[in-house]
């Protein structure tokens, strides 16, 4: 009896895994964009300009690129689960730390965080689909994380934008916070423990960036992949300024518009994936 309860458990549990990680992989991708609709309120705050409180994105990044670094060839050392879990509660941490930041200075110091965070909680999620749904039940499955990545960011900016016309953009991190928090119990309660991943013996730190970048067509999607990140942050951190500086639109006024924003993107996804089905590395380069 005792074995069929637990076995009824992990169905319960392996039912909701991938709505719990499409969820936390939104929360990645909110990380990135929750700063979009409060640029002009973070810079009014601080008194500085819009140009320098865009470099949140700068710090973000930077942490983030150098911590993935350092960190993503020990992730497979750990369990996924737990490595999510701790990754949540540090972006849940930070967007708190964000709502409570006295100086810009110490806003990117708390901010950036909460960027390592999107970056190795996306990958995280990646990974632990691959364990999840395996074979020929991966690429619907990986679909539905870039919907739940973009997704959270269409519902959530709006609600976000909203609130910090309201009470202010520090109120839009606490949001953050509680979202990341809500991801965080999704995941305990749905994802399976796993066991307790076998780290291969012999493999040096560098050898597994080696052979990431011999692979041809690896590396070539790999430098594709950096190519569009730097065009999409460096021109939709502005987005929202611009939105406000020029249209003249309102902060809540300025997420809905960015929530539609990520709608077309969505659907330009789909609509390009549905025509483009398994392009070649090199035509995905060229578009």
């Amino acid at each position: 009896m005792g074995r069929t309860r637990a076995a009824s458990c992990g169905k319960t549990r392996g039912r909701w895994a991938l709505p719990a990680l499409c969820y936390a992989a939104g929360i990645a991708g909110l990380s990135v964009t929750i700063t979009r609709p409060i640029l002009v309120r973070i810079a009014e705050t601080y008194q500085i300009t819009v140009a320098l409180a865009g470099q949140l994105m700068t710090a973000a990044a930077v942490l983030g690129l150098v911590g993935m670094l350092v960190v993503s060839p020990f992730l497979d050392r750990v369990r996924r689960r737990d490595a999510i879990l701790v990754t949540l509660g540090v972006m849940a941490v930070a967007g708190l730390g964000c709502a409570a930041a006295p100086s810009f200075l110490l806003l990117c110091v708390t901010y950036a965080p909460a960027g390592l965070g999107a970056f190795i909680l996306f990958a995280l999620v990646m990974a632990a689909t691959g364990d999840l749904k395996p074979g020929p039940l991966l690429a619907p499955a990986l679909g539905w994380i870039s919907v739940g990545n973009i997704g959270v960011s269409m519902v959530g900016l709006p609600i976000l934008g909203a609130l910090a016309e309201r009470a202010g953009w520090r109120v839009a991190f606490v949001g953050y916070a509680l979202l990341a928090s809500v991801a965080f119990v999704a995941i305990a309660l749905s994802l399976p423990r796993g066991e307790q991943p076998t780290p291969a013996r012999g493999i040096q730190y560098a050898a597994v960036f080696r052979h990431l970048f011999r692979a041809g067509s690896l590396s070539s999607v790999l430098w594709t992949v950096a190519a569009v990140c730097a065009c999409v942050y460096g021109s939709s951190t502005f987005l929202g300024a611009l939105a406000e500086q020029r249209l003249g639109l309102s902060t809540g006024q300025t997420g809905t518009l960015l929530g539609v924003f990520m709608a077309g993107s969505a659907l330009a996804g789909f609509s390009t994936g549905r025509v483009v089905r398994a392009p070649r590395p090199g035509h995905v380069a060229g578009a």
